[in-house]
């Protein structure tokens, strides 16, 4: 039995749809799911579903998403149209989503704007005063521009998205973000 991606739209209908995939093994035998390298393990017991998730590899140096857990910034896919963003801070500055709030420590309520069909970048923007200090910081829906004494700017990540899915999203920083600035030119560093 294969498993269409359409089928499949959140937790819930992952449960539904792993359920009729055991369901169709006659509930006695056990399945195994295999991704890249790994086989995973599936069992139906009950009204429960067990599944045994091999570890991944580790990485052999440099940064990579899937080993760092949960941290500052991270895009969070609550399902599959909606787009969250973690707590993070630059400077001391905790950033607002564009027209709205500072970030919330739930990152449930910080939900992004996707697209409806197409790819969408965001961005933080730092404003700087003369003195160097930042005053603000905004997540902005593309590339601010206009990089000067006074305004910074970082990639936070990007989305695909096909008829407001989310087909694919990337999160570019990996925590909290210190800023350095000499005039114009800006040095962002992991916290």
């Amino acid at each position: 039995m294969k498993i269409k991606p359409e089928e499949v739209k959140g937790w819930g209908t992952f449960r539904r749809v792993l359920k009729k995939l055991i369901h169709s093994a006659n509930r006695t035998e056990n399945i195994s799911i295999s991704r890249n390298s790994f086989t995973d393990g599936v069992t139906y017991s009950g009204d429960s579903i067990i599944l045994n998730i091999s570890k991944s590899k580790p990485s052999l140096g440099g940064v990579s998403s899937g080993n760092l857990g949960i941290h500052a910034f991270q895009l969070v896919e609550e399902d599959i149209t909606t787009l969250c963003v973690r707590q993070g801070t630059v400077g001391t500055i905790i950033p607002t989503i564009t027209g709205g709030s500072e970030l919330e420590p739930d990152y449930t309520e910080n939900v992004l704007s996707l697209p409806g069909t197409g790819t969408r970048e965001y961005w933080l923007k730092i404003t700087i005063d003369s003195s160097g200090y930042i005053t603000a910081v905004t997540i902005e829906d593309g590339e601010p521009g206009n990089v000067s004494a006074t305004q910074a700017e970082i990639l936070l990540g990007s989305v695909e998205t096909d008829s407001g899915d989310i087909v694919v999203f990337n999160s570019n920083l990996s925590g909290s973000q210190a800023l350095a600035s000499c005039g114009a030119n800006h040095f962002f560093g992991f916290v």
